[in-house]
């Protein structure tokens, strides 16, 4: 299924996902994943996410988003090879794993 901009839902998607994890492939083979979360126990509504954007070659970046009471902080890394530029979070992890660029 198409939803725009040449993104394709991609199908069979593994157990264990869940509605807040969204993976499309889109028609150059960039594969999107992303990871919906609460970063604070205080704040409801999984505002902060993980988003990673890998190719064929495992390379790409995760840009994670992570919302506080008082402030926003936003976050890229790149990934070459897969391998990150910074320390990952579990959250971007888990990203990753699920647009199978880590094993």
């Amino acid at each position: 299924m198409t939803h725009g901009w040449g993104i394709t839902r991609k199908e069979g998607i593994p157990s264990g996902i869940t509605p807040q994890t969204c993976h499309c492939r889109g028609n150059d083979g960039v594969h999107v994943v992303i990871v919906r979360y609460d970063a604070f126990e205080d704040i409801g509504g999984e505002q902060s996410f993980a988003l990673s954007l890998i190719d064929s070659q495992n390379s790409g970046m995760v840009l994670s988003s992570v919302l506080g009471r008082n402030h926003v902080g936003v976050y890229a890394k790149a990934l070459s090879n897969g391998k990150p530029s910074h320390p990952l979070t579990q959250e971007e992890i888990r990203a990753l794993r699920e647009s199978e660029a880590l094993p």
